[in-house]
């Protein structure tokens, strides 16, 4: 029986080491879809660690996941709270590991944002890749860091991240044009997940949730005013969870509720989705 177990072990062990071992991590989905684009059909391995469904306003790494990172050559961050924590854990194993992600730095990136998109109004809202500006500005962050890595593959990595960055701003002229149809200028939402998004559409964001706290009389009040003066139809909400709690304040407003994923990797469908909501498409 031993014998048997040692050979069951050895065999464990050997597969953990024949699967391609991760190169670069990212926190998030949103996160992979730029790597891809960026990174090409020649991209090293690449780890997501919050898989679908997990909240990252409450994840912790399993030890399978911080085995798995531990030989990462690159990690990108993306502003989540649970990422100073992990890459400290991180660096403490793997001290050779880079971090790159332009979040570390947010003063200096609100310079090289358009003009009207330097406002700090956001700076507890994680969510910076439900902007394109920010989606432009990770692009170019992460073909930076992997050109550091692969100097050899610096042009075809400068033409990807270029063309990616051409895709991005194109469909922000997009959906901005449908915004300004529909004679949008709020969004509403449960969570206040869609500031980086109202910024870089010049919306102004209307959230029921005050601060991650369960909103008082007075919010809610404040609330179905801006509902009432504007005229709002629509609001937005990230999971069926948060749909079940907003269900009474909706009927009472009439308002058509959303189910938006923010967390999902096709980040141009994630903002789409986001425009067809609040156009009634």
């Amino acid at each position: 029986m031993k014998k048997i177990a040692l050979v069951s072990f050895l065999l464990f062990a050997t597969s953990m080491f024949c699967v391609a071992q991760p190169v670069v991590a990212v926190s998030i989905p949103p996160q992979k879809f730029v790597f891809d684009a960026v990174a090409g059909e020649e991209a090293p391995p690449c780890l997501v660690v919050i898989d679908r469904g997990q909240d990252p306003h409450t994840f912790e790494p399993t030890p399978k996941q911080l085995f798995e990172l531990q030989g990462c050559e690159l990690y990108f961050k993306v502003g989540l709270p649970f990422e100073d924590v992990l890459v400290k854990k991180l660096m403490r194993i793997n001290p050779s590991l880079r971090v790159a992600g332009v979040v570390s730095d947010a003063e200096e990136v609100h310079e090289t944002l358009p003009d009207g998109h330097h406002s700090h109004e956001h700076a507890e809202d994680p969510h910076y890749w439900m902007s394109p500006d920010w989606l432009v500005l990770f692009s170019k962050e992460l073909a930076a860091a992997l050109i550091l890595r692969s100097p050899d593959e610096a042009e075809a990595i400068a033409i990807r991240q270029k063309a990616f960055a051409e895709q991005v701003l194109a469909l922000k002229q997009t959906l901005a044009a449908r915004l300004h149809t529909a004679g949008i200028t709020q969004v509403l939402v449960y969570h206040p997940a869609w500031g980086h998004f109202a910024e870089a559409f010049g919306l102004e964001q209307v959230a029921v949730e005050a601060h991650g706290q369960t909103p008082g009389a007075r919010h809610l009040s404040a609330v179905s005013a801006t509902i009432r003066e504007h005229g709002i139809q629509t609001i937005l909400v990230q999971n069926t969870s948060e749909q079940r709690r907003i269900t009474g304040f909706a009927k009472r407003h009439g308002l058509r509720t959303v189910v938006v994923y923010p967390l999902g990797e096709d980040v141009f469908s994630i903002l789409t989705a986001t425009v067809d909501a609040l156009t009634g498409k």
